[in-house]
């Protein structure tokens, strides 16, 4: 269609554009173009109608506000453009978004207020889903479990997680921005560290792996937390900050120490009970070997050969806790279970050949996650089921049995049994009422990934002896 004069030039480019154009002046509408039109949803021209008439139904509840926009821009004729977003409904009730624009404009020799509505429900929409993406990031990295800190490629924090926050008492706005190895790394090390950080930056490594290094929080307290840097880069390869990863090991450090000079101190003590302690036992052995040579009282001849046996048993219990002197740092391997018992059996028929022993290996062989302290084990499991017993004709039952993933070996005795409280208490190591050879089972047993329970060795006859069953797991190598 041929172009008669610039007022259809105007509608032509004006009607084929994409956005809705609205003129309002002092007396209503003096002009819409096709895509408002449509918007608006109003059969018939809109001329000389008002904005309530035509957005009613579009925004019912904002075209009031809409409409004293509209007259307060035109009353104050100003030509600076107001913009702002509204929601409106499309003809089949939809929410949907524009970009308002308000702008003086002359129009047909008067001075009216253009309104230009962007569709931006698509942006919107993905504005929305990104939010929430990011939101759901970030609340996945508050509750990680390691402290999360950007820094660009001057060493100013630009993003973290809640951990790190809390970890360094700082609120979020507090800690963005600043300065890191200015307020969090300690003076001592601050060359250090940022040149370190300078090497990541300049491309020279791109990870460095774990390392420790102290951290002050906003109060001046020194942690000891354990760090990985990641070079950052952008879609083109450039650098464009340092994320670090990092979890406060400050407690266990302290544990570690703790730990380490409870050791040395048991150490110690056993340093004391094998020379020392020793030494004077075999002091007072000799000396009262003598006096027993020269006795003439059968009591006091009596109560020297209790000091000696007394002395005797001290120094087998010093030989006992030196015998698992090394039980914590020795690792575990394969071992097989049917040749300790088998070893250990033969030692303990060896050494009680009046006591009758029975073992039943049920027809297993089976391969056990352990180490040479198995055997002291097995040992002191035999050793008390006739230490306290009695019986002028001693029993020992052995049995050898198969239980979920591991296997139970069950040693029991025609003993006296023992009580209900006994039996909670024997392997509990703050109660301690077993010497030094239960503890030492528990500690065994624990290293191993195993239980122990104690039972009567006849269902509801506990004065028919006692079974000690303990549990190990198989190896899986």
């Amino acid at each position: 269609m041929p172009v008669k004069d610039d007022r259809d030039r105007f509608h032509l480019i004006v009607d084929n554009l994409s956005v809705g154009i609205l003129i309002v002046g002092k007396k209503g509408i003096v002009y819409a173009n096709k895509k408002f039109q449509k918007m608006s949803s109003v059969s018939g021209s809109l001329l000389g109608k008002t904005i309530s008439d035509a957005l009613l139904a579009a925004l019912p509840g904002e075209v009031e506000d809409l409409e004293k926009k509209v007259n307060a821009h035109l009353s104050k004729k100003s030509r600076r453009t107001k913009t702002f977003v509204l929601q409106w409904n499309d003809s089949k009730g939809r929410p949907r978004f524009f970009d308002v624009s308000l702008q003086i404009v002359d129009f047909q020799r008067q001075t009216a207020v253009q309104l230009v509505f962007n569709d931006i429900t698509l942006l919107r929409s993905s504005e929305g889903e990104l939010k929430k993406q990011c939101e759901t990031l970030q609340r996945y990295l508050d509750i990680a479990g390691a402290a999360i800190v950007v820094l660009d490629t001057f060493g100013k924090v630009t993003f973290t997680n809640r951990k790190a926050t809390e970890m360094l008492g700082y609120s979020e706005t507090e800690f963005v921005g600043l300065d890191w190895f200015e307020r969090i790394v300690p003076p001592r090390i601050r060359l250090e560290m940022r040149s370190v950080f300078q090497t990541i930056v300049a491309g020279e490594v791109e990870t460095i792996e774990y390392y420790n290094n102290p951290v002050l929080t906003k109060r001046g307290v020194e942690r000891v937390v354990s760090w990985r840097d990641t070079a950052l880069s952008d879609k083109d390869g450039n650098i464009i900050g340092v994320l670090s990863s990092g979890v406060d090991i400050t407690e266990s450090q302290r544990a570690a120490a703790e730990l380490k000079a409870a050791v040395e101190t048991s150490m110690l003590y056993l340093d004391l009970m094998g020379h020392d302690i020793r030494n004077q036992l075999q002091a007072i052995t000799m000396s009262a070997d003598l006096l027993s040579n020269i006795a003439q009282n059968p009591e006091g001849a009596r109560l020297l050969e209790y000091v000696i046996s007394a002395a005797d048993v001290c120094d087998a219990l010093i030989d006992k806790v030196h015998a698992t002197e090394h039980l914590l740092s020795v690792p575990l391997g394969d071992v097989s279970l049917k040749e300790t018992l088998e070893q250990t059996l033969d030692l303990f028929r060896r050494k009680h050949h009046k006591v009758k022993v029975t073992v039943d290996y049920g027809g297993l062989d089976p391969v056990i996650r352990a180490d040479p302290y198995f055997e002291n084990l097995v040992r002191e499991l035999l050793e008390n089921a006739v230490k306290h017993n009695p019986s002028k004709e001693k029993q020992v039952w052995v049995r050898l049995t198969q239980r979920d993933d591991g296997f139970e070996i069950a040693v029991s005795d025609n003993g006296p049994g023992m009580s209900e409280k006994m039996k909670l208490s024997l392997f509990d190591l703050e109660k301690r009422l077993g010497g030094v050879g239960a503890p030492q089972v528990k500690h065994i047993v624990d290293k191993y990934r195993g239980h122990i329970v104690i039972v009567d060795r006849v269902e509801d006859e506990p004065k028919q002896g006692v079974e000690i069953r303990v549990w190990l797991p198989a190896s899986k190598h």
